[in-house]
């Protein structure tokens, strides 16, 4: 079923909103930073960040990681440290710009691909604080 996200995608060519949640910190601020998301007229290549649609009916914007080939893509937000699996069809659009305190930050900007740049050492750093904290909560238990 079509929703207000896809119809304004396939009539306007571009959907704009403010973000929610934590999943995409630092780059976005929950309830501050407006996005723009455009329709995906260009392969989808690692650190894209898409917005998609689980069949739940969900909508996440969340980074590339990796493109897994057959229609796949390896999906994680940036201050998260799991990732999941998202076929090509769950794609509806992938970001364009960024507007903080009226200031737009093009996703083709120097200053947006520095900041992917940090990015595998920013996962990395997730995954080794999220593995100390399970050795933490299994000494807890003994």
């Amino acid at each position: 079923m079509e929703t207000k996200f896809e119809y304004e995608l396939q009539s306007k060519g571009q959907i704009v909103f403010v973000t929610e949640g934590d999943s995409m910190m630092p780059m976005l601020h929950q309830h501050k930073d407006v996005v723009v998301i455009k329709s995906v007229a260009e392969p989808i290549k690692k650190y894209d960040v898409v917005l998609f649609k689980r069949p739940t009916g969900e909508y996440v914007l969340h980074r590339v990681i990796k493109c897994c080939g057959c229609g796949e893509y390896k999906i994680a937000g940036d201050n998260r440290a799991f990732s999941e699996i998202v076929p090509e069809g769950w794609i509806i659009g992938i970001l364009s710009e960024i507007i903080r305190d009226g200031i737009h930050i093009a996703a083709h900007s120097p200053e947006y691909k520095a900041y992917t740049k940090k990015l595998p050492l920013r996962r990395f750093k997730l995954k080794v604080k999220r593995y100390l904290s399970a050795i933490k909560r299994r000494l807890k238990k003994h």
